[in-house]
């Protein structure tokens, strides 16, 4: 006769961040004592359940093997529920599940030159770099700006340059270069 002694365990998932339009990866961290014996059966996105194989019309994955959760394509609106994973140990049959993690997603603003000239009215651009940027900073689904485009022209030709959301650590450790030239006549 066989005893099996139980280890106490955890097992969990990390917030992740990823590029909209990229696939982002949750990865349900198992500890290395009892790795070999819990697998991942599914995911829970909010109160629904994600089994392996495609969910979410082939969109959502949840890997077979690895366990991990795949989600093409990412969007705002993947960033709003919370992910968790759903484990079961070979030989207890004891069933864990993580705590919720989040998914954010990260918009990505332009990198080329913009070249405004005032002359030609670039409202709208500087508006929806306005609106863009509250839209990825406060999460929302739609943006609501305090500024119409006609308050933006006559009250407040402001730039927003955010780089909060431009690949988390990358800007800790290193420099940023903004060139802003302005030309009177």
């Amino acid at each position: 006769m066989c005893k099996v002694v139980s280890e106490h365990y955890e097992v969990d998932v990390y917030h992740t961040h990823v590029i909209a339009g990229n696939t982002a990866v949750l990865t349900c961290v198992i500890p290395a004592v009892v790795e070999e014996h819990v697998t991942v059966t599914s995911w829970s996105r909010d109160e629904s359940i994600l089994l392996p194989g495609p969910n979410m019309g082939g969109r959502i994955i949840v890997t077979y093997g690895t366990g991990e959760l795949l989600i093409r394509s990412a969007r705002h609106d993947d960033s709003l529920p919370t992910y968790s994973c759903l484990t079961i140990h070979a030989l207890t049959q004891e069933r864990k599940r993580s705590q919720a993690a989040r998914l954010t997603v990260i918009e990505v603003y332009r990198y080329d030159n913009l070249n405004l000239d005032f002359d030609s009215n670039p409202t709208a651009i500087l508006h929806e770099m306005f609106a863009q940027f509250q839209k990825s900073y406060y999460h929302r689904e739609q943006s609501e700006p305090c500024l119409y485009p006609i308050n933006l022209e006559q009250d407040a030709p402001l730039v927003v340059i955010d780089c909060s959301r431009q690949g988390g650590d990358i800007l800790k450790n290193s420099a940023v270069d903004i060139r802003v030239e302005c030309e009177t006549v």
